[in-house]
Formats: structure tokens, sequence, C-alpha cells
């Protein structure tokens, strides 16, 4: 069971089960709230469009600090420690492996179905980004013809 935290002033909660936003409305006041009725994929998307400037902005200030002290580094020595010469960083969100693998001397594309991350990846002025969801990828084709050595999914 998943129990909530209330805030009048956002209609997105923090579970404090998994730490996940979800999305929510009001029922009767504040202290009743029930889940939207979606699929579990439309529910992550909505939340993702929801708070992607907040994500960016917990990644570039380093607020998580087993990223910043162990995780992001692990990552990275794992993926160059294949020595590929092409990547794909299949939701790359804001880009941060992405760059930092380019800086590797990696060719990558770092693929979101979000578009305000995207936005922010492709102004920080290094890597190639596209905006494609995993059906844009899996139905349509968003990445036809193009082969990478590697694909990082993080």
């Amino acid at each position: 069971e998943h129990r909530l935290v209330a805030n009048p002033t956002l209609e997105n909660k923090n579970c404090l089960f998994c730490g996940i936003i979800h999305m929510l409305v009001p029922v009767i006041d504040w202290n009743q709230l029930q889940y939207v009725s979606m699929n579990p994929s439309s529910a992550i998307l909505e939340s993702w469009y929801a708070n992607a400037d907040n994500w960016i902005q917990t990644i570039d200030n380093q607020e998580i600090e087993s990223r910043k002290l162990v995780t992001n580094q692990a990552i990275i020595e794992a993926v160059t420690s294949l020595n590929p010469l092409s990547v794909l960083d299949l939701g790359c969100g804001e880009g941060w492996l992405s760059r930092a693998l380019v800086e590797r001397g990696m060719d990558v594309l770092g693929v979101d179905g979000i578009p305000a991350l995207i936005e922010n990846a492709q102004a920080k002025g290094v890597g190639r980004f596209q905006v494609a969801s995993y059906r844009d990828i899996a139905q349509q084709g968003a990445l036809a013809g193009q082969t990478f050595d590697a694909i990082v999914i993080n």
C-alpha cells in the first residue's frame, strides 16, 4: 500500500513508499486522495512530463548523494570497459551520461520521450539528442537504420 504526502499547492505527490511522483487527484478533501485511472505506461510518462524540470535541477545540482559518490562513475566505468565506439543512451533524460561518454571519445545518441529533457540536454551543447519514446522506437522505427556498439538504459 502506498502512503501519499498531500500538498495543496501541487497536483502530483511524492509517495512515501517508493519516492516516485504519482499522478493524483483530490477527492472530497486533501486528506483523501486516489490515483488517476490510467495505464502504467501513461502514468509514468505523465509523471516525467510533470517532473522534468525538477529532475533537471536535481541532476544539475548533484542532489542525489549516491549518484555523486558512486553510481554515476560506476555507470561510466561499466560502459567504457566495453570500449564501444558508438552508444545509444536510451532514456537519457537531461543527458548527463551522454555528455560524459562523448567527453571520453564515443559517438553517442541520447534518446528520451520527454521533450523538455531533450531540450535541456541539447542546450548544454555536447552530444546528439533526439525525442523518441520507447513506442516510437519499437513500433515506428524512430532509430531505423542506425547501429550502436552498446545500448545503455540507465
